[in-house]
This record gives C-alpha cells, structure tokens and sequence, in this order.
C-alpha cells in the first residue's frame, strides 16, 4: 500500500519563486480556496506527475524556466524520494528523473524514524523547507541514488513498485467550484460528507441487510418450529383412540356377539329348529342394515386414521434422524473447536505474510517488461500461448513454452538442412551422369567421323558411298547415339527441375535462418 508523506514544490503552477512544501498527515480533509489559487497543483496534479510523469496541463510556471517536484512516500516498508526537475524548452516542459531510497539509520542520539522527522513540521503547508535538504541534514537518514539507463526505464521500474494509474486517480476525491458546506441545510451536508468518506451506500446496505436477516430468519423459523406437526399428531392420535373405544361400545359389542353366535350355530350339523327362532334372521337383517352405514364410516375413518399415523411416523423419523445428524455435527465441530491452536493460527499468519513478500521481491526480479516486449515482437510464435496475470507464473510458462517452442524448431532446421542437402547431392549425381553422357556422345561421334572417313584411290578423296557400304554400322552408331541423346535429354530436364527446387530452397534457407534467430 502508498503512503505519501511530503512533497516539495518550486516555480509549480501560480507559484512563482516560491518553496512550498506540505507533510501528509492521515485521514480526509476539505480544502477550500479560491479558483485558481493552486489547489490542484498542490494536492492532486503535483502527486500525480510526481509519481507517474503524467499531467494534464503544465506543471512549471509560465514565468520560471524551471522548478522541481519531490516527493516522498513508502511503499511495502521502503521509502523513496523521487526529484523531478522541470526545464521550459520552447515548445514544451522537459523533465530529468533521479530516484533515491531512504534508509533509517540507528543513531546514538536524534531521529530513530522517518515518522519523527513528520512530527517536526506539523501544520500542512510550510514555506522555504526543501524535503530532500530536510533529509539530508540528518545524520540517522541515508539517502542513496538508484541508478537506470534512461528516463524510460526509471519509469518502468516506478509503474512495478505503484498500483496503475487509473487506481490511483480513483482514490483522489476532488470537488472545484462546490458551495460552502457550512451553508448548507444538514441533509445536503450529510451527503457531500458521505460522498467525501465513501458512506453513500450505507443506508441502502443496512436495509438490505435488514431484509436478508429477516429471510433467513424466517427459513429458520420454518426448518426448526415442529409444534403445528406434534399438535397434529396429536389430534389424529386422539381421533383414533375415540374411534377405537366406540367399536368396544355396548351396541356394537352385542352385534359382533351376536354374529360369532350365529357362525356357531350353522357350524352344528343337527340342530332343532325350536334351537333357532324363525324370525331372528328378520332382526339381524334390521339390525345390519341400520348399522351398516355407520360401521363403514367407521371403518373408512379407522383406515384413514391408520395410514395417516403412517405418514406421521415415518416425518417423525425424519425429524429425529436430522436432530441425531445435527447433533452429531455439532459434536464434530465442537471437537474440532477444541483442537484448534491460536499459535498456529498466528504463525501460519506470519508466514502467509513472508510467502507474499517473497511473491513481491519474485515479480520484481522477473523481467517482465523484456518478455512482453519480446512476445509483441515474435507474436507470430505464441499464437496458443496465453499470458498470465500472475508475474511469476506468466515467467516459468513463458520460458517453458520457449523451450519446447525452442525444441519443435530445432527439429525443423535439421529437416530442412536434410532436404537441402538431398537436393545438393541428387543434382551433383545427374551432372556426373550428364557429364559421362557428353563424353560418350563425343566419343560416338569421333567414331561415327572415322568410319565415315575412307579415303579413295581412285578419286583421291572421301569415298562418298562408305555410309551405303556399311549401312548397318552407321544405322547401329545412329541408334546408340539417339539412345544416349534420349538419356541426356531426360537428366537435362531432372537437372533443370532440380535447380527450380535449389531456387526455392533459398526459400527453406530464409526460413532456417529466420527460425535461427
């Protein structure tokens, strides 16, 4: 996390001839001052160009022919002090970089820390005071110049160390031309002080979260409140007990009785019939009859009754196989409260934090600026490859991926150098045989003159009827010769096709070397 401290300023914005410097002190302030009087310059263009060279308008004074930003601030425990000294060119603002770190040094007598040097100069803006001479009359504090090629790599190194720009600028709140908040009505004023402390989505986050706790207290409710299902269970309980007790009743009773007497008696196998009264079937017809009803209805709510107490059961079950669950976990987690030491806590804590500073001092020592630069350059061979947002990782897969890329490249130069040199070797074997053929040819030629070369007595001459005379020897040369011609004609063409493929072999050539490099 940034923390600026101080700043100093000469010949910056109205302020011509003039060392301003201003001690950052913690916490959110309204400045108010008229427009134009540089408020900008001080506390929001100033730190801006001084940390990232970036303004929207120049910073020097149109008066001055040069000035100077300094600033001071910590960043992951390490404090820098960066000089930006301005030059008026003629078209535009020039500006050199030095860096310097900020070393706290144990003294035997005055200032311990960079903090008591704040404690000096309470007050906001102070004139005449140049932060970089402040340090450097303090013995405890040494300041030493971090080296860089150029303006340009100053830079790249600072944008590692910052968070980006655009973050920055997120966090400045800055309000030009705004009323007087001490004229305003107390609503307006409550909410220009949330905007200015970032409260504004207070009030809504509270009644959302009023809403959610509502929700989930009512989904607790539902889930943990069983009494309307025991009640329940209860009545239908008390319902069937009452319907059992009716079927015991009297009436009932004397009719079921009766009925297991009748079955006995037509069990007998002689019987008189003054043993059975004539019109007792008449009675039981009746009787049946006006209890028929009743005993279905009966019977149909006992059967309900029945599979009702089923599904209660079988929910109760269910209830208390969750409690057992529940309690079972609770004991769990209880146990495992228990084995929990605070000191692990503690020191996995501290390790969590040694593990990230080491991440931080990894990702500074990776170059990765040179390997995105590298990869914009060669974009062409990382067409699968994908950046990482992680520094470190990004690296390791980009080296890996080099080396393999690296490996299938390699592999592809010697084919090609394989193909060139079948090539090279292929031609130097048809000009040998089309070498042996021209001699042939000459030879059969020199042959086919001699033959032909008879010289006559008669005539003192050439005899011109030789080639008649030993027709079938010149037909036999004729033949060899166009035999020979034939195959010097074929290597002719396979030497000229050859040389087409050694043409574009200058192509294989440019690409060996261009994957070389």
């Amino acid at each position: 996390m940034i923390n600026l401290l101080a700043i100093s300023y000469n010949n910056i914005g109205p302020f011509k001839d003039q060392n301003l410097t201003i001690f950052f002190d913690q916490g959110k302030y309204l400045i108010k001052a008229p427009i134009g009087a540089g408020k900008s310059f001080l506390f929001f263009d100033g730190p801006i160009y001084g940390l990232y060279k970036y303004s929207g308008r120049n910073m020097l004074n149109t008066q001055s022919k040069s000035g100077f930003i300094k600033l001071l601030f910590e960043i992951d425990d390490q404090h820098y002090l960066i000089v930006r000294n301005l030059t008026k060119t003629k078209t535009k603002e020039s500006c050199s970089t030095t860096l310097y770190t900020v070393h706290k040094v144990e003294g035997p007598k005055s200032i311990k820390s960079l903090e008591d040097l704040m404690t000096l100069h309470t007050g906001g803006l102070l004139t005449d005071i140049d932060i970089q001479t402040e340090l450097g009359k303090n013995l405890d504090i040494h300041i030493e110049e971090v080296t860089f090629k150029n303006e340009t790599d100053l830079q790249q190194t600072l944008n590692t160390l910052l968070p980006p720009r655009e973050v920055f600028l997120n966090t400045v709140f800055l309000m030009q031309d705004s009323d007087n908040i001490f004229e305003l009505q107390p609503a307006d004023r409550l909410t220009v002080l949330k905007n200015v402390f970032n409260l504004i989505g207070v009030d809504e986050a509270k009644d959302k979260i009023a809403e959610r706790k509502k929700e989930i207290w009512y989904k607790l409710k539902a889930t943990a409140d069983t009494s309307k299902y025991d009640e329940k269970l209860k009545r239908l309980l008390a319902d069937y007990m009452g319907n059992y007790k009716k079927l015991n009743d009297t009436d009932y009773k004397e009719f079921f009785d009766e009925l297991e007497n009748i079955y006995e008696k037509l069990n007998i196998a002689e019987f008189s019939a003054d043993d059975f009264p004539v019109k007792m079937h008449e009675d039981i017809d009746k009787k049946v009859e006006k209890n028929k009803s009743d005993y279905q209805k009966i019977n149909h709510q006992l059967l309900t009754l029945v599979e009702s107490h089923k599904v209660e059961s079988h929910k109760v079950e269910g209830y208390q196989k969750e409690v057992k669950d529940l309690t079972s976990k609770i004991q769990n987690l209880e146990s495992r409260i228990s084995t929990i030491d605070p000191t692990k806590i503690v020191k996995l804590k501290d390790e969590k934090k040694s593990l990230l500073k080491q991440q931080d001092s990894l990702q500074k020592e990776v170059k990765h600026e040179l390997i995105k630069k590298f990869y914009v350059e060669h974009k062409n061979i990382f067409d699968d490859f994908k950046m990482n947002p992680d520094v470190i990782a990004n690296a390791y897969l980009f080296v890996q991926y080099l080396k393999n890329t690296g490996k299938i490249l390699n592999e592809e130069v010697k084919n090609i150098q394989l193909q060139v040199k079948h090539q090279n070797d292929t031609l130097k074997e048809y000009e040998e045989r089309l070498k042996a053929i021209n001699v042939k040819i000459k030879l059969l030629d020199k042959d086919f003159d001699q033959q032909a070369a008879f010289d006559c007595s008669k005539i003192k001459t050439n005899c011109p009827f030789i080639k008649v005379i030993n027709k079938k020897t010149f037909e036999q040369l004729d033949k060899q010769k166009e035999l020979l011609q034939k195959e010097k004609n074929a290597l002719e063409a396979k030497i000229g096709a050859l040389k087409k493929l050694k043409d574009s072999s200058k192509e294989l050539k440019s690409k060996e070397k261009d994957i070389e490099d």
